[in-house]
């Protein structure tokens, strides 16, 4: 019994210090987690957002802000290149996304549906093509 009420706060305070160290761990690794994630939930966010250019842009400003650790609110399409080729992708494909980023805009502004990138797949295969590159 003696021993027990002497090691009792050693223990408590082993494992506070253990607690705080492993969540100052997973707080570091967080923008690790999102970069990873990113591009599932892009095309998931895309999938739902069918015809709904607005809903269309944000997931794509989204993956750009989760992939590559940004918090830009407005991504321009040059923009977008511009971080692609800095990261080392292609400039074919950073080209491929721009133009994708330009006919989301003018799918907002003028309406109508996006050409290139119409459905699925085409967004699918493009990232998957940027997240080969990446890697």
């Amino acid at each position: 019994m003696l021993w027990v009420i002497l090691l009792a706060p050693f223990a408590a305070y082993v494992a506070a210090y253990l607690g705080v160290r492993l969540r100052r761990k997973s707080i570091r690794s967080l923008p690790a987690i999102r970069a990873k994630r990113a591009a599932g939930n892009f095309v998931k966010a895309f999938k739902t957002a069918q015809n709904d250019s607005s809903a269309q842009m944000a997931a794509l400003r989204g993956y750009i802000n989760d992939r590559f650790g940004r918090t830009l609110a407005a991504i321009t399409p040059e923009e977008a290149a511009r971080i692609l080729t800095e990261n080392g992708v292609t400039p074919e494909t950073s080209d491929k996304l721009r133009r994708m980023f330009q006919q989301i805009e003018a799918a907002i502004y003028q309406g109508g549906a996006i050409k290139e990138f119409q459905g699925d797949e085409g967004m699918r295969a493009l990232v998957k093509r940027i997240e080969k590159e990446l890697s």
